[in-house]
């Protein structure tokens, strides 16, 4: 057996006072150990910076956010900061009658892609230390870094190349 990594850089989501984690089709994998690993340290953290986490994870299929809804389910009794995630579907242009009105385990499905350039701008009101993670397809990637830069928000890339 062979076993390499970690790579890249160590962030530590502690450091920051608002953190909005991005990920796009299965970019979500990173994304949900970051949550999962923010969520167990502030239960734990004697100090902490971080006031707001959220999750922005887009896919082109409802059916897909189900598949990590035990990996998702947060626990937030006990947390010093809120957790957010928002759901969109980047394929769906509207939902039938029978799916409700976008609903999954998780919560609610918004149709289409996100606007992170107002996503940003709504969680970098206060002013505050804003860090976006972004890990996705390219095109996404680069959206993502170019409303964080206007934010005036830090940008890392969790992106992939094999």
């Amino acid at each position: 057996m062979n076993v390499q990594g970690p790579y890249g850089s160590r962030v530590n989501l502690h450091e920051s006072q608002e953190v909005v984690l991005v990920a796009g089709g299965i970019g979500i994998t990173p994304m949900v150990s970051a949550l999962r690993c923010a969520v167990q340290q502030g239960l734990h953290a004697k100090q902490s910076k971080l006031r707001r986490l959220r999750l922005v994870w887009v896919a082109r299929s409802p059916g897909a956010f189900d598949m990590f809804a035990k990996e998702l389910s947060i626990q937030a009794a006990g947390l010093p900061f809120p957790v957010e995630i928002s759901l969109f579907c980047s394929a769906c242009s509207f939902f039938s009658p029978e799916d409700g009105p976008g609903a999954g385990i998780l919560g609610p499905i918004t149709a289409g892609r996100p606007n992170f350039q107002q996503i940003f701008a709504k969680e970098n009101q206060g002013g505050a230390q804003l860090l976006v993670l972004a890990c996705g397809p390219a095109a996404m990637v680069a959206e993502c870094e170019k409303a964080a830069h206007s934010a005036s928000a830090d940008f890392e890339d969790w992106s992939f190349v094999l």
